[in-house]
């Protein structure tokens, strides 16, 4: 191997580090991304969470309401007339 010959092997092996580089470069940075993508996703998903949770409460509050109205309403006695009914 001559000296050209030698430096074209550095030249070529040097291009593909350089290449490898890149990509490497490449990948941390969408890496990064991911990792924030994700995180976003995670707050979301929190605040989905405690959203429902909220609704869970007041869904069992009204729920609650609607029971001691009933049980107010069940010891309502109202007579009821049969001779007041017309047919």
């Amino acid at each position: 191997m001559d000296d050209n010959q030698i430096l074209e092997h550095f030249d070529e092996v040097e291009n593909k580090i350089q290449k490898l580089i890149d990509v490497r470069k490449a990948l941390e940075v969408e890496i990064q991304d991911q990792k924030e993508y994700i995180a976003q996703l995670e707050i979301e998903l929190q605040e989905k969470i405690e959203a429902e949770n909220k609704l869970i409460e007041e869904r069992s509050f009204v729920r609650s309401k609607i029971d001691s109205l009933l049980t107010k309403l069940q010891d309502i006695q109202i007579p009821i007339n049969s001779n007041n009914h017309k047919a």
